[in-house]
């Protein structure tokens, strides 16, 4: 549905009772999928399949899984991609909220390497420390100038 994320099918174990983002699978589900974007992050697989892009707007996903996505999408939708940038210091917070101190180190110091330079290769950037009203207007007014044909926010 437009303006819902793609629930992205991964072999991790929910976090919590309820956890919503994924659709939880064995991993012989998952091998049974047909990919179209795939990434791998501690020792979990996460993918999406063609008919989950034709169905949706939004997907979020690690720079890994875009080039994959590039590389293996054959269907009709044009594919940008948005960056949000969030300060060190704000991401540490969040991690460390969800995940523990010592994880949210392990994931700053992977994240580092996994996402560098990828600003400079987005469509578009948006600072996601600001008031998310904000960065929600500014991902809104890139969707709708590229709905007209605009491939790049000026």
């Amino acid at each position: 549905p437009v303006g819902v994320s793609i629930e992205s099918y991964t072999t991790r174990p929910p976090r919590y009772k309820g956890e919503r983002g994924h659709v939880f699978v064995s991993k012989e589900e998952f091998d049974k999928l047909d990919v179209v974007s795939y990434t791998e992050y501690n020792g979990y697989e996460y993918g999406i399949t063609p008919d989950q892009i034709e169905s949706h707007t939004f997907f979020v996903v690690d720079p890994a899984g875009v080039f994959y996505l590039l590389d293996h999408y054959k269907g009709k939708k044009p594919i940008h991609t948005i960056y949000l940038k969030t300060s060190l210091p704000e991401r540490f917070a969040r991690l460390v909220k969800r995940d523990g101190f010592k994880n949210a180190v392990k994931r700053i110091l992977i994240d580092r390497k996994a996402f560098k330079g990828f600003e400079w290769w987005a469509d578009l950037v948006v600072k996601n420390n600001e008031d998310y009203r904000v960065a929600a207007g500014k991902i809104r007014d890139y969707i709708r100038k590229a709905e007209f044909g605009r491939n790049k926010l000026e």
